[in-house]
């Protein structure tokens, strides 16, 4: 696989990668061209924000109207254009795509979108993983207009924010190792979610339904097989004591079945606590609840790092090697 040196499309004082306005090298919300405009029965596409997929990045499932239906009170674009949400939370949730087979090779879509047209300088790829990325769109939050709820990006922070702008060569090289990132997380998605349809139902061919107990296992409960704790509480006073900064898994990297450790915040305890909330290979992880998605997800911890602490909200199982194994708690959770 290639180098992954510039996997991240960022610059910075020391590079000799120059940047530019981001306004300089594309057109943002560009006008359709009288020329341009198609017969009024004529079909294009027409994507509304719910047809961005912010996991993907693509859209899924546009509509198809007469050309008279949307000239009107929409955003319009073209093939290869990168549509990027404006609005809150869209563009927190990273609704970004290119527009692709489009009907007649135009479309039109919510308002609250900002259209990127790529200029000859970059790729429309280029812009599509920049903008896309989570310290852009933290940077563009920070920019909003508008009241609660109604807030947008305004078209001034696309024009004026830096873009760094290689050789279209080397932004070839830096986007196809992105897609291939992009296809390896995909693929591993689906085998989790496979994993997810196939495992409870070989534990119930294997052990029985747990709510009938069918098979008439001895039943115990947890903490009788398990050592279970909470972990350290977030915003704690700890008036000048000494301490010690560390990792912490938080409910947002416990996932149903899996760590997602992409994002790993730290904080602060003091050093004899570090043993009474740091997580072990083996322990159970299991979320302690708020929203009903947050209610007991569940996942084993193997070691990822070598001192990591829990918060309040996710609780740890210790499982007694002799009577219980992680596994098992895993597949019955799930």
């Amino acid at each position: 696989m290639p180098s992954t040196k510039n996997y991240a499309i960022t610059s910075s004082p020391r590079s000799n990668i120059p940047l530019r306005p981001l306004g300089e090298v594309c057109k943002i919300n560009p006008r359709l061209a009288k020329e341009e405009k198609p017969s009024a029965d004529a079909l294009v596409t027409f994507v509304p924000m719910s047809a961005v997929d912010e996991e993907s990045g693509t859209i899924q499932n546009p509509h198809i109207r007469p050309y008279s239906e949307v000239s009107k009170g929409y955003t319009y674009f073209k093939t290869n254009d990168v549509l990027f949400a404006k609005i809150t939370p869209c563009m927190e949730n990273g609704k970004v795509a290119i527009a692709s087979e489009l009907v007649n090779g135009i479309g039109f879509g919510s308002t609250e979108f900002h259209v990127l047209r790529s200029g000859p300088e970059v790729l429309p790829e280029w812009i599509f993983y920049f903008v896309r990325r989570e310290e852009f769109r933290r940077r563009a939050k920070a920019n909003f207009t508008g009241s609660a709820g109604q807030q947008r990006v305004p078209k001034h922070f696309l024009e004026t924010v830096q873009i760094p702008v290689p050789p279209l060569s080397e932004q070839r090289r830096i986007v196809d190792i992105l897609k291939r990132a992009d296809s390896i997380r995909r693929l591993r998605k689906q085998a989790i979610d496979t994993a997810h349809q196939l495992i409870p139902a070989l534990f119930i061919d294997m052990f029985g339904d747990p709510a009938t107990n069918p098979k008439g296992w001895v039943v115990k409960s947890l903490r009788e097989v398990a050592d279970i704790g909470s972990g350290v509480t977030k915003g704690r006073k700890l008036g000048g004591q000494h301490t010690v900064e560390l990792p912490y898994l938080a409910v947002s990297n416990v996932q149903d079945g899996y760590l997602d450790l992409t994002k790993i915040k730290t904080i602060r305890v003091k050093p004899d606590e570090i043993e009474k909330y740091r997580v072990l290979p083996g322990d159970f992880l299991m979320t302690e609840g708020g929203d009903p998605d947050k209610l007991g997800r569940g996942a084993i911890w193997n070691g990822e790092l070598d001192v990591c602490l829990h918060q309040n909200h996710v609780f740890r199982v210790r499982c007694d090697p002799d009577r219980l194994l992680p596994e098992y708690l895993r597949s019955l959770n799930t």
